[in-house]
């Protein structure tokens, strides 16, 4: 924490965010405003939870990726047993795709794009043909996401020729980056610098190849649920000398 480094991880509207369950929840129910607009709902009357909608995870920690899952049904009041893993999404739309008006894939960062591409290419290969045929709209839910991951995932959607789009709540960009030197997060260059080298230093200690976040990412964010591996490893690994404020579960 020298130099006041970590009292500058707070809450705004950059890759220094807190994230709280609350405001995930506001997000998630965003997002399926947005998905409401663009796609044709095949719900019953009398339904007390839309069965229409199904729901996964593309890519990040399983266990992290049901838990959204879950939540986007239960904030949306969609039924909680579409929440599923990527095998049990595909093995429904092979034999019951019909039914089903979206296909949702719930992350809480997309910070390079490349987990959620790998999911993405894997899911075509299982069930692409027929998401395509039924054209069952494919819709890529970030509560936050850098925007050369966003642009790396639509040019693999476009590759694959999926009818699948991204909604990012929060948009981020290179300026996001903690240590970006057109960020606003340090008053001087001589204080992000230092801040840098110190993250950096221990940050080699906690994670050799990426001591600044996984791809470089230099990222803050912290979710109630978990940190990120996009994030200073400074603020979630631990080792015996090291103690983070936000550990990884």
């Amino acid at each position: 924490s020298s130099d006041g480094f970590l009292s500058r991880i707070k809450p705004t509207d950059s890759a220094d965010e807190a994230y709280s369950e609350g405001i995930v929840r506001e997000k998630l129910a965003g997002a399926m405003r947005y998905i409401k607009r663009n796609s044709v709902a095949r719900s019953r009357e009398g339904e007390r939870a839309r069965r229409d909608v199904l729901v996964t995870h593309l890519g990040g920690i399983a266990k992290s990726g049901t838990q959204y899952a879950r939540m986007f049904c239960q904030e949306n009041k969609l039924l909680v047993n579409n929440a599923v893993s990527p095998r049990i999404a595909a093995e429904r739309l092979l034999s019951n795709g019909e039914q089903f008006s979206a296909l949702v894939a719930v992350d809480d960062v997309f910070g390079t794009g490349q987990s959620v591409v790998d999911g993405l290419k894997q899911l075509n290969d299982k069930a692409g043909e027929t998401i395509r045929t039924l054209q069952i709209p494919v819709f890529l839910v970030g509560i936050c996401g850098f925007r050369r991951a966003i642009d790396f995932i639509n040019r693999a959607i476009a590759e694959l020729g999926l009818p699948a789009e991204v909604y990012v709540s929060d948009a981020l960009t290179d300026e996001d980056k903690l240590f970006d030197s057109d960020g606003a997060i340090f008053e001087t260059h001589q204080n992000r610098m230092r801040a840098r080298e110190i993250a950096e230093a221990k940050g080699r200690m906690l994670e050799k190849k990426w001591p600044l976040g996984y791809g470089d990412c230099e990222a803050g964010i912290v979710f109630f649920a978990n940190c990120p591996n996009n994030s200073l490893p400074i603020l979630y690994k631990s080792d015996k000398d090291w103690r983070p404020l936000f550990a990884r579960v």
